[in-house]
């Protein structure tokens, strides 16, 4: 056996007494345990656990709203979509026409997906415009 387990169990010591108990007994201070963090580590501390948080709510809200407009979406036809279809990523080149470009967020969805992106404001304020795009559409 090792001598700290033997001091643990002639004086009935936890593991870090026994060990205290040994240094003091041949004069060696041992460091006392760290009771403070540093302050800056603890204030990163709290920020991470801050943001840990708030994404943590924040997917809940996301989980939710998927759960609640999923049904809206049934039955309707999936296609490739553009994903971030606004004006923005349409170039007007009088040689060649309308351009679309930026397709790093290209999925498979409903066309709709696309068409309200182009709406030039909200749907309160876009009826006009949201009305003669679902009339345009074919599908």
């Amino acid at each position: 056996g090792d001598v700290v387990k033997f001091v643990e169990l002639q004086e009935g010591l936890g593991f870090q007494d026994a060990v205290r108990h040994l240094a003091e007994r041949v004069g060696v201070r041992p460091p006392e345990p760290a009771t403070d963090r540093d302050a800056a580590a603890e204030a990163e501390r709290e920020t991470l656990v801050g943001i840990h948080e708030a994404a943590a709510e924040f997917f809940a809200l996301a989980r939710g709203a998927v759960e609640r407009f999923a049904p809206l979406f049934e039955g309707l036809p999936l296609q490739p979509v553009h994903g971030d279809c606004h004006r923005g990523n349409i170039l007007d080149r009088a040689a060649e026409g309308l351009l679309l470009i930026d397709f790093d967020d290209l999925m498979v969805g409903p066309a709709v997906q696309d068409l309200w992106l182009l709406l030039p404001g909200r749907m309160a304020d876009s009826r006009r415009e949201l009305t003669l795009l679902l009339e345009g559409y074919p599908g």
